[in-house]
Order: C-alpha cells, then structure tokens, then sequence
C-alpha cells in the first residue's frame, strides 16, 4: 500500500486497512525539500492575484496532469480566496490520440477553479498525438494558441 497524508487522516485510514490485508506499508515523503530561497511560490502567487487572466498548460502523463502542475495548485491554498474574478485558458498536451481521454485532467482543473471566487473559463486547448519534441509546432493547437493569446 503507497500513500502520502498531510495532515495524518489518510494515514490513519491507510493503517486501518494495512491491518487488515497486511503486505507493505510505504508513506511517500519529501526527503530533501527546497531550501526556502529556492521556493518561488509566494512570487508566483502574487502575479496570479494580480493576474486579469491565467492560462494553466500542462503534459498530460497517465491520464492526469503533471505532478509539478498539481502541487502549485495545491500550494496556492493559502491564498486561493484572492484568485477571483479570473478568465481561465487551459491547455494539455498528450502522446494520447483520444481527445476524451484528456476529460480527468480538464476536470481536475475544473476543480481547482470551481474553489476560486468567480472563474470564467475561456478556452481549452487540447493537443492529441504528439510524443516528440517538436512535433506539435506542426499541429492544430498550434493556431489554436496563437489565436488564445490574440484573444485573451
């Protein structure tokens, strides 16, 4: 069994169940985390307040958003209340062909901005099919984000 609690209650719910089926017991830490000087969170936070509109663009691994997306949306907690009145632009990119596919990640999104004071979702933009660098300067998401920033 993997798991990582924050605050101790999935913990307590991982060990409930640990006891029950036995087999290993593996919490995911951070060991060496950034030192303080190297967390820019506060500055990234700062420019999505004072932000008019945010456009959010990740890989799309799995099914799921990238692992450094979904931490700084968990870290903007402690401000989220002051994101408000914001248009939001999405954007995934992903090996995958099946736009649907892409439907868990936009709703992850989704998420996050229905916590947020009065988002306006603007835009998606999905990128299917490509794997290697370079491959999507010849594709349709291509114009589609020239037009996104024309726009926005």
């Amino acid at each position: 069994m993997l798991y990582y609690s924050h605050s101790g209650n999935t913990r307590v719910l991982a060990e409930r169940i640990h006891e029950q089926v036995g087999g290993a017991l593996v919490e995911l830490q951070t060991v060496n985390p950034y030192p303080p000087e190297y967390d820019t969170m506060a500055e990234i936070l700062e420019k999505m307040v004072a932000a008019d509109a945010i456009v959010i663009a990740t890989p799309v691994y799995f099914y799921m958003m990238a692992a450094q997306m979904k931490t700084l949306i968990d870290r903007t907690c402690s401000r989220y209340q002051e994101i408000s009145n914001k248009d939001f632009y999405f954007i995934m990119t992903a090996a995958e062909t099946d736009k649907d596919l892409l439907q868990r990640t936009l709703e992850a999104f989704r998420g996050f901005t229905a916590c947020l004071n009065d988002p306006v979702e603007m835009r998606v933009i999905y990128d299917t099919g490509t794997w290697n660098i370079g491959e999507i300067k010849s594709t349709r998401a291509m114009g589609e984000a020239y037009e996104m920033g024309n726009n926005a």
